[in-house]
């Protein structure tokens, strides 16, 4: 009796599990019926997923895109069955899943064994989830947040794979290239720094208690305006902006307060901030979306205020009023600080991966078709460089390298290895691209070297890069502009706090140019905010060689020291 129940269990059981295998096969026949036509389709995309070509096809792109618009299983289908007999071809799983990424079609691997009904534990089903799931370490913790730090995972996992591949490879030819000076840009570089401090003090002005500055009070702040020339001396160049007046009660301590002029410019810099603010917070949060503990203390984020666009008082205005994106608190060592209350995945693309989605249509696609590589940083050599065979077949071999987006953890990455290196160049070029005039001061670079993951010697590579940066040592410091930000002598897209700028620039030179002949004979003070005219003293483009005895000096002794200061 016992005999009989066991096998009539048995039977039960056998029917059941042919049941489940007759529906499954069914399903899947199914599948593969309503996909035979979309994947015929594909064919453009066969020499990329067999491994005989580096890079999927524009066509290949082109209709995948329109196939996941269709239905998203077709290309479950196609990795699931690579195996198949029938197929005259042979599937790599890896390049077939890599493809929504490649070619930015929105795509969830991770949805493949539920589209296709597949058992969680089979080996199809687990080719699908090993691919979707996290491989790489997630951010440090030491910041609070609320959603995930890691970009899409199939990102991740395809750059990974990249990285994996590159990781050893020793094989770029270093050239060590020699310094040329950029007229053009040191006079861009000369002039904003008189503008930066003429900004500065009109600050300074708005924040006193008596809206007014006295020459004493100038005395310690020739470090702080980044001048080369005695406050006093300074102030007293643009009567435009500051008008001279003495003490209420010391006849003899020489004042300053704006003019109506500079309160006209100021209130203009006011509406603009409000009508920025949405792109003031994006920049914010993107700086600190790149550092390593997702938060900067304020002592490394003031001196940036003017390279961000931020108004002078954000800490008080624009961090209260955005406290569901924004936290204040304190690092390790007791240093306030502002924090990122959560990941924002819409802003973990980078200027260039921007740039490129803009241009994929045209000569991305182009490019992308003959295997070059579809995220290249835009250079712009010297005169003389570009055509040496040399530093063309370095930054060839530099450009194919893959590319690892500021944003993404850079633990796993040896730091040693070339493509460490490029990515030291693609934080650098991004930060950069978030500020107002594309450049900022070497020193404030510095100052966030260990929370944006960069080498000891990083500085290096504004040399070494040419066509992607330029070093400046105007007006004693050192400022680090980004090349692709210029074009003969001004901003390729200028924000609109930079036009501002250029009056406040226009203001301060009229002053200059009448200050030997009375400020009564000025222009009607109120006109001149609305009078501005091109700049006609831009620099030329001409460069030098031969003058980079300076630079190397400085580097030497700076960096092999590892002092920070300076």
């Amino acid at each position: 009796m016992f005999r009989s129940s066991t096998n009539v269990a048995l039977g039960i059981i056998c029917i059941l599990l042919s049941a489940m295998t007759y529906c499954l096969n069914a399903d899947l026949a199914e599948d593969k019926k309503e996909c035979g036509n979309q994947l015929a389709s594909l064919s453009p995309c066969l020499d990329f997923v067999e491994g005989n070509s580096k890079a999927p096809s524009k066509q290949c792109c082109v209709d995948l895109g329109k196939m996941i618009t269709t239905t998203k299983k077709c290309l479950c289908v196609l990795v699931k069955d690579r195996n198949d007999a029938n197929l005259s071809f042979k599937v790599n799983a890896t390049l077939a899943l890599s493809l929504p990424f490649i070619c930015h079609a929105p795509a969830n691997i991770s949805e493949c064994p539920d589209l296709l009904h597949l058992p969680p534990n089979s080996t199809d089903a687990q080719v699908f989830l090993q691919f979707s799931s996290p491989s790489v370490p997630s951010v440090s913790s030491n910041a609070p947040m609320e959603a995930s730090s890691a970009t899409p995972v199939a990102t991740r996992i395809v750059r990974r794979l990249l990285v994996k591949r590159h990781q050893q490879i020793r094989s770029i030819t270093k050239v060590r290239l020699k310094w040329v000076k950029n007229r053009s840009l040191d006079y861009i570089i000369d002039k904003e720094t008189d503008l930066k401090a003429v900004c500065l003090l009109k600050d300074s002005v708005k924040r006193s208690s008596t809206n007014f500055i006295t020459s004493q009070s100038l005395t310690t702040s020739q470090k702080l305006l980044g001048l080369t020339v005695p406050p006093l001396r300074f102030i007293r160049r643009y009567p435009t902006l500051f008008q001279e007046f003495p003490h209420p009660k010391y006849a003899s301590l020489p004042c300053f307060k704006l003019t109506d002029t500079a309160l006209l410019l100021d209130s203009q810099e006011q509406k603009i901030y409000k009508e920025c603010e949405s792109d003031m917070i994006e920049n914010v949060i993107r700086v600190l979306m790149m550092m390593k503990s997702r938060q900067i203390p304020f002592q490394s984020l003031y001196p940036l205020k003017w390279d961000l666009g931020l108004p002078d008082d954000f800490d008080k205005t624009l961090i209260r009023d955005h406290s569901d994106k924004f936290r204040v608190g304190k690092t390790a060592n007791g240093l306030s600080c502002l924090s990122l209350v959560k990941w924002h995945d819409e802003f973990a693309v980078s200027a260039l991966e921007r740039a490129k989605e803009k241009d994929e249509l045209s000569k991305g696609h182009r490019e992308f078709k003959r295997g070059r590589p579809a995220l290249a940083f835009p250079m712009s050599f010297p005169k003389g460089y570009g055509g040496q065979k040399k530093v063309k077949a370095w930054m060839d071999e530099f450009q194919k390298l893959p590319y690892i987006s500021p944003y993404e953890d850079s633990r796993g990455i040896d730091p040693n290895s070339e493509l460490m290196e490029k990515r030291v160049v693609g934080v650098l070029h991004e930060f950069l691209s978030l500020t107002i005039h594309k450049k900022t001061k070497r020193n404030y670079l510095r100052a966030l070297r260990e929370e944006l993951n960069l080498p000891h010697k990083f500085t290096r590579l504004f040399t070494r890069y040419p066509g992607i940066f330029y070093l400046s040592l105007k007006c004693k410091t050192t400022t680090v502009a980004l090349r692709e930000g210029y074009q003969r002598g001004k901003l390729v897209d200028p924000h609109p706090l930079a036009k501002l700028r250029d009056k406040y620039y226009y203001v301060m030179r009229t002053g200059v140019l009448y200050r030997c002949k009375g400020v009564n004979l000025l222009p009607e003070q109120g006109a001149l905010a609305d009078d501005v005219e091109d700049d006609k003293e831009e620099g030329s483009e001409d460069e030098e060689f031969g003058t980079s005895d300076e630079y190397y000096e400085e580097e030497g002794s700076e960096m092999e020291s590892g002092s920070d200061d300076k």
